[in-house]
């Protein structure tokens, strides 16, 4: 289904897996547990991956290391973009420990409470290191909505988000700019609390196709 709405919508996701340890505040399978290893082999065939680092690693920083390996053994390529846990950032430390890992793209600039431009930007832009005064080879790619945003922390109806996050595809669309949307596996599983947001998201997915961009749900 998912693959299929992307193909007609002319979208290209990029899909971040977690490799590392289970912990408190990461409950992903294992990395070796075949059925993942073969969603993610399965996934990466046809689409852009990256890496969805625990969040254990933003303080020690060896597992964003064996994570990024985990994950391009089983893809068999290089993982070059990430996403951080619960959006978790440090700075500059964060950043610091991405490029040193081999990351070169970032995609976890955001709100988490409410929809908007964190960045006050709407399209990728290079990290610039304010402590070394240099501009650094790490792309950040900030991103304006997101599933959990909508119907947890702001405890809205589709119908709710949808009014939210018009505005927001609406100034894109003026700046010609890049409207990035960030979504969990389990929010489009439409059971349970989530039930209905899996036609949101293809809603969504037109509304980017009517407005002929290249932007990722």
């Amino acid at each position: 289904w998912l693959e299929e709405l992307h193909r007609r919508s002319g979208l290209h996701p990029i899909y971040f897996f977690p490799t590392g340890p289970y912990g408190r505040y990461d409950k992903n399978p294992a990395a070796s547990h075949p059925e993942f290893a073969k969603l993610v082999r399965t996934l990466a065939r046809h689409n852009r991956v990256g890496l969805h680092p625990s969040y254990r690693s933003s303080t020690e920083g060896k597992w964003l290391e064996v994570e990024k390996r985990r994950l391009e053994k089983l893809t068999g390529r290089a993982i070059g973009r990430s996403r951080q846990h619960f959006l978790r950032l440090r700075f500059p430390e964060t950043y610091r420990q991405l490029l040193a890992a081999g990351i070169r793209e970032d995609h976890t600039l955001g709100y988490a409470e409410r929809p908007g431009f964190r960045a006050s930007i709407a399209r990728p832009f290079p990290w610039y290191d304010l402590l070394e005064e240099r501009i650094t080879e790490l792309t950040i790619v900030p991103f304006q909505i997101m599933d959990v945003t909508l119907r947890q922390y702001q405890g809205l109806s589709t119908a709710e988000a949808w009014q939210s996050c018009l505005p927001l595809i609406e100034h894109s669309r003026k700046v010609d700019g890049h409207l990035i949307t960030l979504w969990h596996n389990n929010s489009l599983s439409d059971e349970g609390a989530w039930l209905g947001w899996r036609d949101f998201y293809a809603e969504l997915a037109q509304w980017c196709r009517r407005l002929k961009k290249d932007d990722v749900p």
